[in-house]
């Protein structure tokens, strides 16, 4: 039978697929949990496969193929030809353009001429070229010895688009590429096949039927959320409600018992202050993310800072956001700006948070940290804000909870760092904390098969196997068989936090 491609969409399935086959198999945290709940051979060979290709446990914070939780039979991936890789050219590679504002305007005025113009932000596009020395002319080679120039390329209603940029100012890697959908079944049978792993329809079929009740499953993770208010804002504040003391929820300056008397103006203010609270499903009774939720003066649902004991429930919040319709932080720090809208936009916003009450001690604020305190009955009239451009009396950012009367942003104290939480350091990302990097020749097994006798340790004969003495294996020349230090932390797994040069605290920025 001919089998030829009919039609272009079954044209394109294949294509992808092709992609996927020919990269490296990685796989991200939801497909990796998913494959860890199904009784089935084929989801172990798919997990024997990651296993074997990386050498160690999949890294979930590098691996590109997920589920698609609105699509059970759908699985998405990131071409790994798209992704930048450290150390090699990014031209022609994807890339995201987090910040519109750091463009080289007047150098992309003068090599782009009328094309240059303004991404939006979180804009997807790729390196097109990268600007020489002599071609920039006079005046701008202070960015060559740390960096380069280059011109960044994307598409949209407008049509092509292009600008200079620092190339540091550009995110690259897999979160910059747009990912692929492609069937599920269609998946597994292109890299079963491709690994030489024989298998049976049947076994795909059941495979499929187990996956998508899974994917239906993980879709029920949503129920685990629920909104406190009140008294039950302060239990969830409380160290001893967690799941575990890791993350940045297990950092939270307010987890202490000494601040729970704190959240007075939370537990008297639920018309326009709640809590979203992620319930563990480890441990029952115990919680194991949240972020305060506000209604501001214009009726927005605006979701704060998200604070999680592990980082890929982060996204988990931000689903739920804009499944319920709220607003919420594009990143996750003590900024007041940008948020996401409910439809996907990042914009800043600018809102009041209208309260009443007087209270003794205020908690520790991240984002509505300007207070404008009234005189009227009960304080009605006062209002939080995260626009420091409105009337404001205080700065809520004291970790012992005052209201920084002495001083409007630090009560007159040292700050503990809001980025390391007083720790000082934060965990390498190069290595993930582990101190070391992956051999890229064999995957930290710290050896190879003997290329003489394919393992076996016997050559043609049968006899044993000269080159490597009828062990089969020799020594990794790559790694030399010994762990690679990494090179960002000296081996560490920790790097000094630069926000507070490592002292685990700051100077107040208005009294010094």
């Amino acid at each position: 039978m001919d089998k030829r491609i009919f039609r272009y969409s079954d044209f394109r399935a294949e294509a992808r697929l092709q992609m996927v086959l020919e990269a490296k198999i990685r796989y991200e945290h939801d497909f990796v949990e998913v494959l860890g709940r199904i009784d089935s051979r084929i989801a172990k060979e798919l997990q024997a496969l990651a296993w074997d290709k990386s050498g160690e446990e999949v890294d979930v914070i590098t691996n590109y193929i997920d589920v698609v939780r609105k699509k059970d039979d759908m699985v998405s991936f990131k071409p790994d030809e798209k992704v930048a890789k450290e150390g090699e050219s990014i031209v022609g590679k994807a890339a995201l353009a987090t910040s519109p504002g750091a463009r080289y305007d007047l150098v992309g005025d003068r090599i782009l001429k009328d094309k240059n113009r303004e991404p939006a932000r979180n804009q997807r596009g790729v390196v097109e070229r990268e600007i020489s020395e002599e071609e920039l002319g006079g005046g701008w080679g202070f960015v060559y010895p740390y960096s380069t120039l280059v011109v960044f390329m994307w598409r949209d209603q407008k049509g092509e688009g292009r600008c200079v940029f620092d190339k540091r100012n550009l995110t690259m890697g897999p979160e910059a590429v747009k990912p692929s959908e492609i069937g599920v079944g269609r998946l597994v049978r292109g890299i079963l096949s491709n690994a030489g792993v024989e298998f049976s329809d049947s076994e795909i079929e059941d495979f499929v039927y187990k996956y998508r009740a899974e994917v239906a499953k993980l879709n029920d993770e949503m129920k685990r959320f629920r909104i406190a208010s009140g008294t039950e804002i302060r239990k969830a504040y409380l160290h001893e409600s967690y799941e575990a003391q890791t993350g940045t929820l297990g950092n939270s300056c307010m987890r202490y018992s000494s601040c729970q008397g704190f959240f007075g103006i939370y537990e008297e203010n639920q018309d326009v202050c709640s809590l979203v609270v992620l319930d563990s499903r480890e441990k029952e009774g115990k919680i194991c993310g949240r972020a305060l939720l506000w209604t501001d003066s214009e009726g927005r649902k605006i979701m704060d800072r998200i604070y999680v004991n592990r980082p890929q429930d982060e996204r988990l919040f931000k689903e739920f956001a804009m499944q319920s319709g709220f607003f919420h932080k594009e990143t996750q720090n003590m900024e007041e700006n940008p948020f996401v809208s409910p439809d996907g936009k990042v914009a800043d916003l600018s809102a009041k948070i209208m309260v009443k009450g007087y209270f003794y001690k205020y908690p520790y604020l991240d984002t509505f940290k300007y207070y404008r305190e009234s005189n009227g009955p009960s304080n009605e009239g006062s209002y939080l804000t995260n626009d420091y451009e409105n009337r404001y009396d205080y700065t809520l950012t004291d970790t012992e909870g005052g209201n920084g009367d002495s001083c409007e942003m630090c009560g007159g104290e040292q700050l503990e760092c809001p980025e390391c939480y007083g720790n000082g350091d934060h965990r390498c990302e190069r290595c993930d904390g582990e101190g070391e990097l992956e051999c890229g020749a064999c995957g930290n097994a710290r050896e190879r098969d003997c290329d003489s006798c394919d393992g076996s340790g016997e050559d043609s004969e049968g006899n044993e196997c000269g080159e490597c003495s009828g062990s089969g294996t020799h020594t990794c020349e790559e790694c030399g068989g010994e762990p690679i230090e990494c090179g960002e932390c000296g081996g560490e797994g920790r790097i000094e936090c630069e926000f507070c040069g490592g002292n685990g605290d700051v100077p107040c920025p208005e009294c010094g």
